[in-house]
This record gives C-alpha cells, structure tokens and sequence, in this order.
C-alpha cells in the first residue's frame, strides 16, 4: 500500500497587516497544494482581526493577547495545525501566487528536504541541486526568510522554546537543521511591504531597531548553546 500523500497547513502570523493579509489567506486558500489555513492575529491593533473573522470557518484563526512576537504567533501555528507539514507565510505579501507557494513545497514534498527557505529572487527558480552546491542557505536573505516549510514532527518538540524568541526565531530554527538537511528555494517575484511603507518612517524605525535587539540576544544564545554542546 502506498502511503497518503502528506497534509499540508499553511501558517501565517498577522501583526497590523490590513492591507495585504486578506489577499494572502485568499491565494492560499485557493491553492490545489494547501489543506489547512492557520492565521494567527498577534495582537494587531488594526482592523486585521476583523478581516480574519470574515473567512468564518475556511481558515483555523486563532487570536492571541497581548502580541507575543513572531516567534509565539508561529510556535501557537504550529500546535494548532493539523497538517504533515507546516508552511509559513508573512502576511505582508502584496503578490503570493500558487506558484510561490509550489516552489517553497516541492523539496519538501519530494523528501529532499527537512527545512526550506524561500527568498525573493528576479526571474527564475533555482533547482535544488543547484542551491544546495551554491551555498545560498547560508546567505542573508536565506537566514531572516518568513517563507519556510518544514515537517511538523520537528518543530512540536521546540515550540516551548519558539515562543520565547519573538523576532529572533528565524536564528532559531536556523539552528535546528544541518545544511545537508536544508533546501533554498528563490520565490521569482515575490514582493512582501516594508515596515516603512506600512507604518511610516517613525514607526518603522522603532520596530526595526527592536527586531535587531532580539535578533542579536537569539543569536548570542545560539551561539552559546553550540560552545556548550
């Protein structure tokens, strides 16, 4: 007997993104690939829980308060959904297509990969041959990417952890999977708001410097638990 093709949930955590979250749950929704939305609202302070609520039962929404940071909004993804494999979406895209989305999938799907990165790029997909002997995974768009896929069974195990790292969990789970183990895919096209253009200048300024802070406290901890291993 040949075994069920892996479930899938996709998994988006939304912090003040009115603007795009309603077009990126709609293309994921609508993708042949996905079987489960999780959309988790960390406490936004705008309208994008009342948009979230407008999808009724097609998507799992889960809303939590006071705002836990990225690292929990994925960590409560993550025990919430129900799928094989779990994929995360920023909810700042303004042009997720399904063929993004099967890009990010296919190593994963294929068993080529434990962990997929996917980055921006200009016109093309990379093969997976080709990034593994490139060593785009160790690039920087690589390492900060909010486009990822991963078996769920991995990531249970550390979502404890996860939820502690607020900006800093895309260090963590960078960690988490050897290189051999991990796949760079280039999303052709994919264009996600900067802060600036979502908040302003002054805001934008405020949110960046405190993601650099937690970015650098969660990479000083990674850094100190290898030196301890």
């Amino acid at each position: 007997m040949t075994e069920p093709p892996a479930r899938i949930s996709a998994i988006v955590p939304v912090f003040n993104e009115q603007g795009t979250v309603s077009t990126v749950v709609d293309t994921l929704l609508q993708c042949r690939l996905i079987d489960e939305v999780v959309c988790v609202n960390d406490g936004s302070t705008d309208r994008s829980l009342e948009i979230l609520r407008r999808f009724g039962d097609r998507i799992v929404l889960v809303d939590l308060q006071p705002n836990r940071g990225k690292g929990g909004a994925l960590a409560e993804g993550i025990l919430r959904a129900s799928g094989d494999i779990v994929a995360f979406f920023d909810a700042d895209l303004t042009n997720l297509s399904s063929e993004h989305i099967g890009a990010l999938l296919e190593p994963i799907r294929r068993g080529q990969a434990r962990a997929v990165l996917g980055i921006p790029g200009a016109d093309f997909t990379f093969s997976v041959a080709r990034v593994v002997a490139s060593g785009a995974a160790d690039s920087i768009g690589a390492k900060f990417s909010g486009e990822r896929a991963y078996f769920r069974r991995d990531l249970v195990p550390h979502a404890t952890r996860m939820g502690s790292t607020r900006f800093g969990v895309e260090v963590y789970l960078n960690g988490l999977f050897t290189p051999s183990d991990t796949v760079v895919v280039t999303l052709a096209g994919l264009v996600a708001l900067g802060k600036q253009e979502k908040h302003g200048w002054s805001v934008a300024a405020k949110e960046y410097s405190a993601e650099v802070i937690e970015v650098a406290r969660e990479m000083a901890r990674t850094g100190l638990t290898r030196l301890a291993r």
